[in-house]
């Protein structure tokens, strides 16, 4: 006697594509770095190489020694907000660290708590200005674009629980909740992102919309 197995009905959903979601992820992190630089208002770069040439695998290593540099500056430097993110130079010396800051701090003392290689600092300006909502952006854009780039050949795949950005604990992007028109709440919203609204949405803009009214709006 057999049995008729039935068979399984399609769910619709296919196989997620790897590629796809690697890409996401990665526009995912650097909409959120450029909007934690906005807020924070990190215009204060710093750049840490190391002096021994590294290869891709050996990422886990360099962010062991970004950790403890980033112990250090906590410990001694607390005032100081910072947002670091790993690129690669596939033509260099291979890992680079970059690192946004609120504050001066001298050369002299980054050098001397990093330790592994040369180290680069620099004001992210507009015109000489780096609290304009210009260079804001700018510092943003530049965060972004490293946090965005794809793993270099021959690395391993992205681990969960890995970062892709390191920030303080606690650093994070303050709510806004508000009421009002239309038009109290876009100019609200230019004056409270420093870098300038760069994308408005609202819910009359939707055929059928049923819900109560949504604006969102997006920095630049």
């Amino acid at each position: 006697m057999s049995a008729t197995i039935p068979k399984r009905e399609s769910t619709g959903l296919s196989r997620p594509d790897p590629a796809r979601a690697e890409t996401e992820a990665r526009r995912r992190a650097a909409v959120q770095v450029r909007r934690l630089v906005a807020e924070h208002k990190l215009t204060r770069m710093w750049t840490l190489t190391l002096r021994d040439t590294t290869l891709p695998e050996q990422r886990p290593e360099v962010i062991l020694k970004l950790q403890q540099f980033l112990r250090r500056v906590r410990l001694e430097l607390p005032q100081v907000v910072w947002l670091a993110v790993l690129e690669w130079h596939p033509g260099g010396h291979g890992w680079h660290i970059h690192l946004v800051v609120n504050k001066f701090v001298p050369k002299a003392w980054i050098s001397g708590a990093w330790k592994h290689g040369f180290v680069d600092v620099r004001r992210i300006s507009v015109k000489g200005d780096s609290s304009s909502r210009q260079a804001v952006s700018k510092a943003a854009s530049y965060l972004a674009k490293y946090v965005s780039k794809p793993a270099p050949e021959g690395a391993p795949p992205h681990i969960p629980g890995d970062h892709r950005y390191y920030r303080p604990l606690g650093l994070g992007l303050t709510e806004l909740v508000a009421e009002g028109s239309y038009e109290e709440m876009v100019a609200l919203a230019w004056e409270y992102f420093p870098a300038g609204v760069g994308w408005v949405w609202h819910s009359s803009q939707s055929h059928g919309w049923r819900a109560p009214p949504v604006l969102v709006l997006r920095s630049q």
